[in-house]
């Protein structure tokens, strides 16, 4: 709705000359789904690991800071390898490990152990990898006076992603269950990576 509004209006609020570049728009799907798969897993791992496993709000924390760590490393690495060999590689090694991460963290909650899913969690992190990638994208499809809004538009898609992903993948691991639940919500945010 809001793009068949843009196309209509006298002065849109992203400019048909950014909102038509195919780069553009393939950096704003990339960023919705980042969000949407790395907070949507971060949610239910959390949520699983206190309410299935006992642990309390601190030791769920903690039990997290693996992928904090890798998160950061992943960041900064990928700014590394986006200057060196493109954005496309970082971007697509990046999704496929966070795909197998969930899946590894799905397969973690299925067979009850929690080492496995907080390891999955942390390799799901290794997205990071794809996140300065993505943002070079969206700021080199985009003419230079339209550099703040490509910006500002890839942090709103993906804010829009997180939220999504949170609202979906809790609703779909509250309904389905402890084991049930969590499996389909990592197996959508693996969908998602691929």
């Amino acid at each position: 709705l809001f793009a068949r509004f843009e196309r209509r209006g006298a002065h849109p609020l992203v400019p048909a000359d950014l909102a038509g570049s195919v780069p553009f728009r393939w950096s704003l799907l990339t960023g919705f789904c980042f969000n949407f798969a790395m907070y949507g897993a971060l949610l239910c791992v959390s949520l699983t690991l206190q309410s299935a496993y006992g642990l309390s709000a601190l030791a769920g924390g903690l039990a997290v800071l693996p992928m904090a760590v890798v998160v950061g490393v992943a960041a900064i690495s990928g700014g590394f390898l986006a200057a060196a060999i493109g954005p496309r590689r970082p971007m697509l090694f990046g999704f496929a490990c966070a795909g197998i991460g969930a899946i590894v963290t799905a397969v973690g909650g299925l067979v009850t152990s929690p080492a496995l899913i907080i390891t999955g969690l942390a390799v799901i992190g290794l997205c990071c990898l794809a996140m300065p990638a993505m943002t070079s994208v969206a700021l080199n499809a985009s003419p230079s006076h339209h550099a703040g809004l490509a910006s500002g538009s890839l942090n709103t898609i993906r804010q829009m992603g997180g939220a999504i992903g949170v609202a979906l993948l809790g609703a779909v691991l509250n309904a389905g269950g402890v084991r049930t639940g969590f499996v389909v919500a990592l197996g959508l945010a693996a969908a998602v990576c691929a």
